[in-house]
């Protein structure tokens, strides 16, 4: 009887502590999904700014389909945004990612007329990224198109915009995969916009810096 009576104590302090374990970690994990969705909120808004790059890296934890669902929608919230550093603040991190979902919403404010010329560029800028990962382009010289000038002996000089810039390593935050005709289906917006008439200048002289 003593040994069954121990027996039986030992086994109830067993499960008081694989339950107790349990316990504690699904509240980790409710905890780590909550600081998941804080920090997919914080992008999406954009504020406050001093604690993006915090909520970026952590969203870096939260796995690839968090972290593409999060910058695809701040990505189209943003393109309302006018203000080019604020941009820049934001895309410096988006840029860095190659997702599926973040260069279909990309190509969406690229190509939209609701959004804001400078959220277009930018949008562009982030297909030129995926489709060149060692290159870098400064918004300045995207919008600058080709410019012409005449020295002083009668000669002209045609400068090219774009001003991209060369830079030894490539993305390495991949998210969901891209699709295996993402080049054709840049090209295509970056065509589109060349054409239509209705495209702002500097935006066509983006997408003009992208084309094959």
């Amino acid at each position: 009887m003593q040994q069954l009576s121990l027996f039986v104590s030992r086994t109830a302090a067993i499960l008081f502590i694989v339950s107790s374990a349990a316990r504690a970690q699904s509240n980790a994990d409710n905890q780590f999904q909550q600081e998941c969705d804080k920090a997919g909120k914080r992008v999406e808004r954009g504020h406050p700014e001093k604690k993006l790059d915090e909520a970026f890296l952590t969203l870096q934890a939260c796995g690839s389909a968090a972290t593409s669902r999060a910058l695809a929608s701040a990505l189209q919230s943003y393109a309302g945004e006018g203000d080019p550093l604020r941009l820049q603040e934001f895309m410096r991190n988006v840029d860095s990612w190659r997702d599926a979902s973040v260069l279909q919403a990309a190509r969406d404010v690229a190509s939209s007329t609701a959004a804001t010329m400078e959220a277009r560029v930018f949008a562009i800028r982030h297909l030129l990224v995926l489709a060149n990962p060692t290159k870098r382009y400064a918004y300045a010289g995207l919008v600058a198109g080709e410019r012409t000038a005449a020295e002083a002996n009668g000669m002209q000089i045609t400068t090219i915009g774009c001003g991209e810039m060369l830079t030894s390593a490539a993305s390495d935050r991949v998210g969901l995969p891209l699709p295996p005709d993402y080049e054709v289906r840049i090209q295509s917006t970056l065509a589109a916009l060349v054409a239509s008439p209705s495209t702002p200048p500097t935006v066509r002289n983006a997408a003009r810096c992208g084309m094959k």
